[in-house]
């Protein structure tokens, strides 16, 4: 290449035959010092990973639960993935700093890892697997308690019991309410089929009960009417 760059610059005259050829030598001894491209620095090497597994109370991992890291600088979303059938998870390509680690999955409570360091290229594993507590599933029964007009009765005293299909012993549950200034009341209970028995009753009026099946986590809407005593 310097040869043809000398002969290009000396083609003129015999007599500028000198000068160009010094001019191409210096150029040829200056170019193995100027790269033709840098080459682009890649930042991968400063980046970590934080690595784990989930599990359940028993010890048993836990897939497609969703994991997230969110930069305690910025509070922003920084990385995100699932774990495998394994309850393994890899959060990749975190640059140095504190993160706070968010555990998510339909079935189980919300997790959290407030405060995690990691520096520059490390590879940081938990100690510990993240244990998730499953979601407890509840029914609700919610109502309301009218006079013999029809209309609300607020401050009614109403009283939830749990109670047996047939003959079969049933799990002790007794709960107590007040109606609200609109005459009406709630109760959350298990999600477990169950038969319960509210009775409500107010200043001038006869107790009244009536009787209600739950068969799940569902909501059951119930009106109670008083009775005014004979």
């Amino acid at each position: 290449m310097c040869a043809m760059l000398a002969y290009s610059l000396g083609d003129g005259s015999r007599r500028s035959m000198n000068n160009p050829i010094r001019s191409a030598l210096t150029i040829c001894l200056l170019m193995p010092l100027v790269p033709l491209s840098a080459p682009a620095q890649s930042s991968s090497g400063n980046r970590a990973t934080i690595q784990g597994v989930v599990e359940n109370r028993d010890g048993e991992p836990v897939a497609d639960v969703r994991v997230r890291a969110i930069s305690r600088r910025t509070d922003k979303l920084v990385a995100e993935t699932t774990t495998d059938s394994q309850g393994r998870f890899v959060l990749r390509r975190l640059l140095p700093g504190r993160y706070a680690l968010v555990f998510y999955s339909p079935s189980y409570e919300q997790a959290v890892i407030k405060s995690i360091e990691v520096k520059r290229g490390q590879r940081k594993r938990l100690k510990r697997p993240v244990r998730l507590t499953p979601v407890k599933l509840y029914a609700v029964i919610n109502g309301a308690v009218f006079d013999p007009q029809g209309y609300l009765v607020p401050g009614a005293r109403v009283v939830l019991e749990r109670i047996a299909f047939q003959a079969e012993p049933v799990p002790k549950l007794k709960r107590e309410t007040t109606t609200n200034r609109s005459g009406a009341f709630a109760f959350r209970v298990p999600a477990t089929r169950a038969r319960y028995r509210l009775t409500a009753t107010a200043t001038g009026y006869a107790p009244q009960s009536i009787t209600v099946d739950v068969g799940g986590a569902e909501r059951r809407h119930v009106s109670i009417q008083l009775q005014s005593k004979r």
